[in-house]
């Protein structure tokens, strides 16, 4: 590889710019983006290449093509040239990420995980995951993740420790964000059972930093949070009374509101939706507890509560969490959710203009229906299913609205087929 890239091969395709910038548009034109000029899909071409190549080369020769790399980017060189600078750590960067994507096999993680590898690899995004870019930072914590999913324990435990000293010695605020977001993708990648003897550690790292006023750190320490929550399952069970007493004290404090609190000015544009991930915890929580969360009051109260309190919030991000949360909570304590109220909310939101919100109550009536079509018939009657019918008309690209009224029709006609065929006929 590292003689190609000396030496290219001219009538190889990664060297013809037509090619490439077909390719591109064609890329692009699929996710609905403008395409990038023609340099700049040269570059990701090349980018998507070396992620592609890298693994399968030797442990030596990757040791020199990643010192080569990871030597280019830092090089004294581009001080002069800042916009140059910053192109190179991103492009770098993003290669290592693509690269360790690829890295599954067997050959690749001997390699990728060999010490003389991971090595460089670490310390270069330990310097990347502190960065002010939101950007280089969720990448540099992915490719932390991954990175300690291919290199072993001692590469693991090493890499927490580092993140600790991080947090504690770091205070600005983009640092620390960092850092927790490379908690979360550790926890993601490695797996709750590899990662289970960190997971206190992690957790009290997390909680405290889900404490800090700064919008940046809480908002990103709640989504790694969940991650870990996520990833660790049954293991959380002994921090899920903590989780929650901290999750309602971030809905009672002022500087963790959507306005940002204090630090609206960081939060102003709505890019940190702190009470969105808040309830992403919740609904991580209830999926932890299962059918236990039927035997504590306390607990089964507090969820309650909280999901009742972010439901009634404006925001359509905020609803659609809680939600997904009720959804999970009607899977294991059904008898103690209010049905009639939900089925009266949903239809409610069938109506709004905001499709997001109509979305996720369609997806909910769809789960009331599959449990219990009858009593749904008891609640909603013809007038539901009539709606349900009338979305069809104005939109049928709604996804899931069939289902819905399948569902119903196959539970429910067998009893009264009259009444089915007395809908059609108004309908």
């Amino acid at each position: 590889m590292f003689t190609q890239c000396q030496k290219p091969v001219i009538a190889s395709l990664e060297h013809d710019p037509l090619y490439l910038c077909q390719m591109s548009v064609a890329e692009n034109t699929r996710r609905g983006r403008e395409p990038p000029p023609a340099a700049t899909a040269a570059v990701d071409g090349a980018i998507q290449l070396f992620a592609q190549l890298l693994p399968l080369q030797d442990v030596a020769q990757t040791t020199r093509i990643v010192t080569q790399l990871l030597g280019s980017a830092g090089s004294t060189k581009l001080e002069k040239n800042t916009g140059r600078k910053a192109a190179a750590l991103v492009n770098t960067t993003f290669a290592v990420v693509l690269t360790l994507r690829q890295g599954t096999s067997n050959s690749a993680r001997q390699v990728i995980g060999n010490s003389q590898v991971s090595g460089p690899l670490a310390s270069f995004l330990k310097d990347v995951v502190v960065d002010s870019d939101p950007i280089l930072r969720k990448a540099s914590s992915e490719a932390i993740g991954r990175l300690a999913s291919l290199a072993g324990t001692n590469f693991l435990t090493s890499q927490v420790k580092t993140l600790v000293d991080q947090v504690v010695s770091n205070r600005d605020p983009h640092g620390r964000a960092g850092c927790a977001l490379a908690f979360g993708a550790i926890h993601a990648h490695v797996g709750g059972l590899a990662a289970g003897p960190l997971l206190k550690t992690t957790a009290n790292v997390l909680m405290s930093l889900i404490n800090d006023p700064h919008p940046v750190v809480h908002f990103w320490a709640l989504s790694a949070l969940a991650r870990v929550i996520d990833a660790a399952s049954l293991a959380y069970a002994p921090f899920v009374s903590s989780t929650l007493g901290l999750l309602f004290k971030v809905y009672m404090t002022e500087s963790h509101e959507p306005d940002g609190g204090q630090l609206s000015y960081v939060n102003i544009s709505g890019d940190l939706p702190a009470y969105q991930v808040v309830c992403q915890n919740i609904d991580a929580v209830i999926t932890v507890l299962g059918p236990d969360i039927q035997e504590s009051t306390r607990t089964r109260t507090l969820v309650l509560d909280l999901v009742h309190q972010f439901i009634e919030e404006e925001d359509d991000g905020i609803c659609v969490e809680a939600i997904k949360c009720i959804q999970h909570f009607l899977m294991f304590a059904p008898d103690h959710v209010n049905v009639p109220d939900l089925v009266l909310r949903f239809r409610g939101y069938l109506s709004s203009s905001r499709r997001p919100l109509k979305l996720a109550s369609i997806n909910a009536l769809y789960q009331l229906v599959q449990r219990d079509a009858l009593s749904m018939s008891k609640l909603g009657g013809d007038q539901l299913v009539e709606e349900l019918f009338a979305m069809l008309d104005d939109d049928s690209s709604v996804d899931g609205v069939r289902n819905v009224i399948a569902s119903w029709l196959q539970q429910t006609v067998i009893y009264n087929p009259s009444a089915w065929i007395d809908l059609c006929q108004r309908i």
